[in-house]
């Protein structure tokens, strides 16, 4: 057995590993899911899971005023390309992100404090930041935007560089709205909005249900240990 089940005291050696408890199990059919104007959705077991979305269920400003910062050598157009493909897709999911060339700023990445300042001066509230994959700099963003004393108090949204150079060289441009896609339904949590929720009656007619979430980091590095976390409902 592994040193980390050893490090909590457990011995999962012997007589013990034979003699697990034995429980009945369930397979409940997944529940619809809610979005905005009412429209349900079903999820696709066979297809791993997945749906179509609607509209988010509520959203903190429809008219958010955003930036894109990058802080290294991206191309301009591909930072374009970017915010466009933001604006649109935030628009099939109810949002009215409006993108302005305008609103494409670079900064050397010491210097992001002071950048995140005239921003917020300019009443942006959202900064999505495209940065180089070196070390140090993603915790530099974030400490300048939100964690300091100093911090700017600025809503941000990072994204590497190599990320954005690889979503540049799909030419069918899947990779690009799917990454815009997954950004939007952070960014709209982070900004207290509800992306969808769970219908309800659809578990009303089951007893004893457990909810569990999980998720796992990887570090990218092979030095560093991915983390995973799990949560639960206890009643």
């Amino acid at each position: 057995q592994s040193k980390e089940i050893k490090s909590f005291g457990l011995d999962l050696s012997g007589a013990f590993s034979k003699n697990f408890e034995k429980v009945q199990g369930r397979i409940i059919d997944p529940p619809q899911l809610e979005y905005r104007d009412s429209k349900k959705v079903s999820v696709n077991v066979e297809y791993g899971g997945t749906w179509f979305s609607g509209k988010f269920l509520t959203t903190f400003k429809k008219d958010l005023k955003w930036a894109i910062l990058t802080t290294c050598a991206s191309k301009k157009d591909d930072l374009a390309q970017f915010g466009m493909a933001i604006a649109k897709n935030a628009k099939n999911l109810g949002l009215d992100w409006m993108f302005l060339p305008s609103n494409l700023f670079n900064c050397d990445i010491n210097r992001v404090h002071n950048q995140f300042m005239e921003l917020k001066a300019n009443g942006f509230e959202l900064v999505f930041v495209v940065f180089e994959d070196a070390v140090g700099n993603y915790g530099k963003i974030n400490r300048a935007a939100e964690l300091d004393s100093s911090g700017v108090d600025i809503m941000t949204q990072c994204l590497k560089e190599a990320t954005l150079s690889k979503m540049m060289r799909d030419s069918t441009g899947r990779q690009l709205n799917q990454i815009c896609s997954n950004l939007l339904l952070k960014d709209n949590h982070k900004l207290n909005g509800t992306n969808y929720a769970i219908v309800e009656n659809a578990l009303k007619a089951h007893k004893g249900i457990m909810f569990l979430g999980a998720d796992v980091n990887h570090p990218g590095s092979s030095v560093k240990p991915s983390v995973a976390g799990i949560v639960a409902s206890y009643d």
